[in-house]
């Protein structure tokens, strides 16, 4: 069986970029991705999600992002190919590396594994207290934007998810509120600024429950003052962020909690040649978004390197052959 000197887990802009490092130091990699397309959580819920915190943009788009990176790592894509479509389930030391085996019952064998599955398998923390004919005016995620447009959209939360989409629904929605438990915002101070001078926010405000009778009624009541507040919408956008299954890496032997797998400043785990990196990971100071990722892989693939190959010289992009 041929062993691989990297197994990156997860496809998404972590993985991705991961698989582009790997073929400029010629390590030869391979990528699993439980999921049948690359993107990770950018491609499966916010494809028209506006990213405003990437180096060198203003802001792109989700999946136009997700574009440019495949583009990037595409003259690798022999070097470091992506499987699609099969979880990786177990993972345990062999000789010289590790053995990992997926869903299918494929078997990859390695030198090293880098985790880059962002928080792993995830799924959205719920609003309660609903009547049932609310569930197909209540979103998790938006796919298409021309669903909103002259609507009038609550948007629940107060993190960037919930700021990000807030600005973009602005210049088609009739009217975006915020409502959020907190007075103090999660979020970019300009992204905060701008949704300010259009739209309106209701903080600090607990949902009752929203019910159905014409239009969305949404019950509030204020936290501090405990007075009440009934706010009539179309839509309803909830960003409560999500919630990760940590027993899969638990099971596995690593040290995880519900941030994340817990690494140490090199990113390495507590397994030997086990590294992990972008929102799969945590430390103390951790700052979870994709330029925090990007450095990280890159400080990851340099050490694996001089393990790998020792006394061979750094290889900079600025050298590539276009």
């Amino acid at each position: 069986m041929r062993m691989h000197d990297l197994l990156i887990i997860g496809a998404g802009p972590a993985g991705i970029y991961a698989g582009f490092q790997a073929g400029l130091r010629g390590v030869k990699a391979i990528i699993v991705d439980s999921l049948p397309m690359q993107g990770g959580l950018l491609t499966t819920f916010y494809p028209d999600k506006p990213i405003y915190d990437i180096p060198g943009f203003a802001h792109i788009r989700a999946d136009h992002f997700i574009e440019a990176l495949m583009k990037q790592y595409r003259p690798f894509a022999a070097q470091a190919p992506i499987h699609y479509g099969d979880k990786i389930i177990s993972l345990k030391a062999i000789k010289d590396g590790y053995e990992a085996i997926s869903e299918t019952g494929n078997i990859f064998q390695t030198k090293f594994v880098m985790i880059a599955s962002g928080a792993g398998s995830l799924s959205p923390r719920k609003l309660e207290s609903m009547d049932e004919q609310v569930l197909p005016f209540v979103h998790y995620s938006i796919q298409d934007l021309k669903r909103f447009e002259k609507k009038r959209v609550v948007v629940l939360g107060g993190g960037d998810s919930a700021l990000d989409w807030a600005n973009t629904l602005l210049p088609n929605a009739q009217s975006v509120t915020i409502i959020h438990r907190r007075l103090e915002f999660r979020a970019l101070q300009h992204s905060i600024d701008s949704f300010k001078l259009k739209g309106k926010v209701l903080a600090p405000y607990d949902i009752d429950f929203i019910a159905k009778p014409s239009a969305l009624h949404i019950h509030l009541t204020e936290i501090e003052k405990h007075t009440q507040l009934t706010v009539e919408a179309d839509e309803v956008v909830v960003c409560y962020g999500f919630l990760a299954a940590i027993s899969t890496y638990q099971s596995w032997g690593l040290e995880a909690k519900q941030e994340g797998i817990v690494v140490n400043s090199k990113m390495e785990t507590n397994l030997g040649n086990v590294f992990a990196v972008g929102n799969a990971s945590t430390y103390e100071g951790k700052s979870k978004n994709i330029a925090t990722a990007f450095g990280e892989v890159a400080a990851v693939m340099e050490m694996m390197n001089l393990r790998l190959f020792p006394g061979k010289k750094h290889v900079y992009s600025s050298f590539l052959k276009r």
